[in-house]
């Protein structure tokens, strides 16, 4: 399925795919495009409620990169040393751990509203089965024209280059569970990104399940772009509690055994095995948790609560 075309810029690849896109008249033009984000309230049929964004075509999906890569894959996946993947699974499910002592995540639970704990630790950069998709066709943009700077802490515009955007039909036949619906969470990051995410095998490669376009990253268009999009904290808004917890857990060179438990639980590992895999690598093992969640959330104005939803309604995100 994987078709390849080649364009001048990603106003030019954005065309490909939504040629009546409104971002395009910033192409030649300039000017700021207002970004107005609907969050449908679903019922999931498991007594569970979602807030979900969804596309302008229903099951279309979109992944940016800013480079030509030879094979697109979970991060987890990047890992070919399994003792590597298992300090990765480790550090996840530490973070895991950290949010399920959340109060707002409990309180949100509590509520029938849906957290998905793993693709909240995606979205902070641990590794995991699935690999990020989005129903924006510019939050994909986004990721496939910037790189982070962490010197300012910044997004900036890539000056040089092969990008690529990729589109996925994701509601074809797709197996259950395939496709995971993040929505709104507590943290805003998945929700404002039009998060989803598509679980992989280790055998598959999206690059093969996919329609991709390249583009040149002209850098004058790339800053036109940047440009166009309202505020990086429209994608990424500010959560510095989070972040600095997620680079805790992810730098310290310290897991806990709690985390251990959970991880050898989901993957079948012998819990004796991986304690002196860790022990031999000077991570050390601790019953205490490596953080605590003594500051709640930043929490966005969205009241998923069942009362304000019979089935289906809307809330506006401002």
């Amino acid at each position: 399925m994987s078709i390849f075309a080649h364009y001048n810029n990603i106003f030019e690849a954005i065309r490909a795919f939504e040629p009546s896109h409104a971002v395009l008249q910033c192409m030649e033009h300039g000017g700021l495009m207002i970004r107005s984000q609907r969050f449908d309230l679903i019922d999931m049929g498991d007594g569970k409620i979602a807030a979900l964004s969804f596309g302008p075509n229903m099951g279309t999906f979109y992944r940016g990169e800013k480079s030509q890569f030879l094979t697109c894959k979970p991060n987890l996946y990047r890992y070919q040393d399994r003792n590597n993947r298992i300090v990765s699974g480790v550090k996840t499910c530490d973070f895991i751990l950290y949010l399920k002592e959340d109060p707002t995540m409990q309180e949100w639970e509590k509520n029938d509203q849906i957290v998905d704990y793993r693709a909240l630790a995606q979205h902070y950069d641990f590794p995991t089965d699935m690999l990020d998709i989005t129903s924006d066709i510019m939050v994909a943009a986004f990721f496939a024209t910037h790189s982070y700077n962490s010197i300012i802490g910044r997004f900036v515009p890539v000056k040089d280059g092969i990008g690529r955007l990729r589109r996925y039909n994701g509601f074809l036949g797709m197996p259950e569970n395939r496709i995971r619906t993040f929505g709104m969470q507590p943290y805003g990051r998945p929700g404002f990104q039009n998060g989803y995410g598509l679980v992989m095998e280790e055998k598959e490669d999206f690059s093969n399940m996919s329609l991709t376009v390249e583009f040149e990253q002209d850098p004058e268009m790339n800053e036109r772009f940047s440009n166009s999009v309202p505020g990086q904290d429209m994608f990424f808004p500010p959560e510095p509690v989070i972040q600095q917890v997620a680079f805790l857990i992810k730098n310290t060179n310290v897991s806990t055994n709690k985390a251990i438990s959970l991880y050898c639980r989901e993957t079948g590992e012998e819990q004796d095995r991986v304690v002196c895999m860790l022990k031999e690598r000077g991570i050390s093992v601790v019953d205490a948790p490596l953080a605590h969640p003594l500051l709640k959330p930043i929490i966005y104005p969205v009241n998923l609560k069942r009362k304000h939803c019979r089935h289906r309604g809307q809330v506006s995100v401002k």
